[in-house]
């Protein structure tokens, strides 16, 4: 039978990565008539023609495995994050290769990684998978090594000296204080307390299945809620001050999903008449998940009427948000609007704590857009889309640990609030009767809460806490209201 392989790398390894496949096993992989599929290289990688985000997905759907190249490039590189969130939603076998350093894929340390210094299990790897079991010489395998071990010691030289971080880039990624060993984390809360909202979203697959809710026809309220702000687009920024506007404020953007919403409002905020001249707009992308971020920067990078947007993604904890954006801020003198959309707010229990944090980390005269749903949209305990989307990305932690998922067993419930507004509803969603570990087993364990809120409560509170409502309104089904909020 023939096999496919997807050969994950970052582009900035192209170089090691061709030597080590063309001097390794390129013979190898030909000489059996099994296919493969390496984007850096025309004849192997992305059709003419073909848009690589799909291509991508239907190579990594279609293979037979995955094997992954590990640098440091690689672990902060979008792409190749966003190819092994396929490769786990697509439940294929996955081989990383450490091609430099030590560091395991996050996520993924309980699979083996073949380090490229073990020469012995590396040629055991390749004679076992690449060859079949047919014992392809040791002395051909073994040829390629030595050129590679000279490019690999000139490389880690290079990183020893050290390098500086350019800041402002079309396309950068920067690590604050992201989530360390999630797995584990899950294991140890289950059964004892709620999960942190950032382990639904940290892991490759969990933001894999919460794009595809985000995509979801039947997902009320984010297609309300897109309808709402597309409409209300002018209003959110004519309720800004001039002068504000006119020194071209920073839009950074707290949990951005898709990218759809800020897509609009992006749209909105070039075009707007006091914007003075300077041909450079910097938005700053923030979440937890690379793959949401390599979604919201493809967004926007491929929408040619946002031309003069610049952008920073950062990647990290919402548990450290006054730090985080104190650090971005930082980065340009300015004013500042801050996105906080699709009621992000309603998975913390700690709202008034958490904006509190914020107010004072931004700046006196910049603006915070808060969306939230609603107490009077709240349909059935149900926080809306199709049953399977929306449970499969609830129980994505679990499935992380490998338990089996029957989706009878996960129900959504009004039960004891998980907030600090006295008037809000919390609808927990809850796994009963599993096991994990093979021995371990739970009764009940919270994986997920969504809290919903009245508006003109949630209004006065923020209100209370420095910020002056600019703009309270709701959609026209009152599925989710909207704050525009200015630091006063």
């Amino acid at each position: 039978m023939q096999n496919n392989y997807f050969l994950s790398h970052s582009t900035k390894d192209k170089e090691l990565v061709e030597m080590f496949i063309n001097q390794c096993f390129i013979h190898i992989l030909e000489e059996r008539e099994n296919r493969y599929f390496y984007s850096g290289n025309s004849e192997t990688g992305i059709d003419g023609g073909v848009k690589w985000r799909q291509q991508l997905v239907s190579e990594a759907r279609d293979c037979t495995k995955v094997i992954a190249f590990v640098t440091k490039n690689y672990l902060e590189s979008i792409p190749s994050q966003w190819e092994i969130g396929l490769a786990l939603a697509y439940e294929k076998d996955i081989v990383p290769i450490i091609l430099l350093g030590e560091e395991k894929i996050p996520g993924l340390e309980d699979i083996n990684h073949i380090n490229i210094s073990d020469k012995e299990a590396l040629t055991t790897f390749l004679q076992k998978n690449i060859d079949e079991g047919r014992k392809y010489p040791v002395n051909k395998i073994s040829r390629g090594f030595k050129d590679i071990d000279k490019l690999i010691k000139s490389k880690q030289n290079k990183l020893r000296s050290g390098s500086k971080r350019i800041v402002d880039v079309k396309y950068l990624i920067q690590s604050v204080n992201h989530c360390g060993n999630p797995r584990q984390e899950i294991k140890e809360k289950l059964g004892n307390e709620v999960l942190s909202e950032y382990l639904l979203y940290c892991t490759p697959l969990g933001a894999h299945r919460w794009l595809q809710l985000c995509d979801d026809v039947e997902y009320e309220s984010q297609v309300e809620s897109l309808q709402f702000i597309m409409s209300m687009r002018e209003d959110i920024f004519n309720v800004m001050s001039k002068e504000c506007l006119g020194r071209n404020p920073d839009f950074i953007s707290l949990g951005p999903g898709n990218g759809a919403k800020d897509n609009i409002l992006l749209r909105q905020f070039v075009k707007h008449k006091t914007l003075n001249d300077n041909p450079i707009l910097y938005y700053y992308p923030y979440d937890i998940s690379s793959h949401m971020l390599l979604r919201t920067n493809d967004k926007i990078i491929n929408d040619e009427s946002l031309g003069r947007i610049q952008i920073t993604a950062v990647q990290g904890n919402f548990d450290e948000i006054g730090v985080a954006i104190e650090e971005i801020i930082d980065m340009r003198p300015g004013p500042n609007i801050i996105g906080f959309l699709g009621n992000t707010l309603g998975n913390k229990s700690d709202e008034l704590t958490f904006l509190t944090s914020l107010h004072s980390a931004i700046h006196v005269g910049d603006y915070l857009l808060l969306e939230v749903r609603l107490v009077e949209g709240l349909r059935e305990n149900s926080p809306g889309g199709s049953d399977d989307i929306r449970k499969r990305f609830n129980f994505s932690p679990l499935e992380e640990i490998g338990v089996e998922y029957e989706p009878d067993k996960l129900k959504y419930v009004d039960r004891g609030k998980l907030s600090q507004l006295d008037d809000a509803v919390t609808i927990r969603g809850i796994y009963r009767d599993f096991e994990f570990d093979g021995a371990n087993r739970i009764d009940e364990a919270t994986l997920c809460h969504i809290n919903y809120y009245n508006l003109d409560t949630l209004s006065k509170k923020v209100a209370g806490l420095g910020f002056k409502v600019c703009m309270q309104t709701e959609s026209e089904n009152k599925i989710v209201g909207l704050l525009v909020l200015e630091k006063v």
